[in-house]
């Protein structure tokens, strides 16, 4: 003989049932609605004029305030965006965001910018990178 106790088995109420269905179509309402909102990609050129700041402004996460007078980013953004965009048109880049993640990933890497760098020099190196690169395109 054997010590071991045995349950009863139990059955959910019609209330528990209910219950558990409006949850499953609830999570299934919110699966839907996820996989229908799936954004078409903005090309790089057009990214400004759909966000009103250019894709730089987001990448470096640096808010309204690189527009600045005093302390903003204005022109190292714009020597960026001007290099980039030159890529681009010349073919050399392809026209979407995930290619621009790359190009400034091997900037990066090409000027030494490390992870714990501040953004600022972040930006100011990769700035200075894409002039040095505009100016001596034509050599």
């Amino acid at each position: 003989m054997s010590d071991s106790t045995f349950r009863a088995r139990i059955t959910p109420s019609a209330a528990t049932t209910s219950r558990i269905e409006e949850a499953n179509k609830q999570t299934l309402k919110k699966s839907d609605s996820t996989a229908n909102s799936t954004e078409i990609e903005v090309p790089y050129t057009e990214y400004k004029s759909q966000n009103g700041k250019p894709y730089i402004v987001d990448h470096y996460q640096i808010g309204d305030t690189w527009q600045d007078s005093d302390g903003g980013f204005k022109v190292e953004i714009n020597t960026i965006d001007t290099y980039l965009r030159e890529k681009i048109e010349s073919g050399i880049m392809e026209n979407s965001i995930p290619a621009i993640k790359e190009a400034i990933k091997k900037i990066e890497k090409a000027c030494g910018v490390n992870k714990e760098d501040r953004t600022v020099n972040k930006i100011a190196k990769v700035s200075a990178y894409a002039e040095f690169l505009l100016k001596t395109r034509g050599l």
